[in-house]
């Protein structure tokens, strides 16, 4: 690239300015940029054998919520919305989904409600631990910890 540089009428940084700027990239764009991005994220990955043969489908959850990237407003001002939803670790399918303001543990209950009227109750539900904050971005009252916990609901 330095000897293609000049014909082009580009400025190229010197061999040192070169170096260091590469050195400075996280591991993953070093090995990319030297193997090849397959290389890299073959290298990178976190291998763990799991299993799904013994589950029962819609027995297990995962619940996640996204901030969607869309304006919207309903009398108190334009925000963006967040989706919740649940996911079945068995079947990859969605069970449930609820449109909220924020991730609050309000939007989790109506969540698991939705999916409770329809399918019935999970054995388990797996949260993310930034599930359920207050919508002021202070830490709300969570419905579970980063582990699993069997779910239990009341009415």
């Amino acid at each position: 690239m330095a000897r293609l540089a000049p014909s082009k009428g580009w400025r190229w940084p010197s061999l040192n300015t070169v170096r260091r700027r590469f050195d400075a990239l996280p591991e993953f764009e070093k090995l990319a940029i030297r193997r090849g991005v397959a290389e890299a994220k073959k290298r990178f990955r976190l291998y763990m054998h799991r299993t799904t043969a013994g589950m029962a489908a819609g027995n297990d959850l995962s619940m996640d919520g996204r901030e969607l990237d869309i304006w919207v407003g309903d009398g108190d001002g334009p925000y963006l919305p967040t989706l919740i939803v649940f996911v079945c670790i068995r079947t990859q399918k969605v069970t449930a989904w609820h449109f909220a303001k924020s991730e609050t543990a309000e939007a989790a209950r109506a969540l698991i409600l939705k999916h409770c009227e329809r399918w019935g109750k999970p054995d388990r539900i797996h949260t993310d631990n930034v599930l359920c904050r207050q919508e002021h971005g202070e830490r709300g009252r969570e419905i579970s910890s980063r582990r699993s916990v069997p779910a239990r609901l009341s009415a």
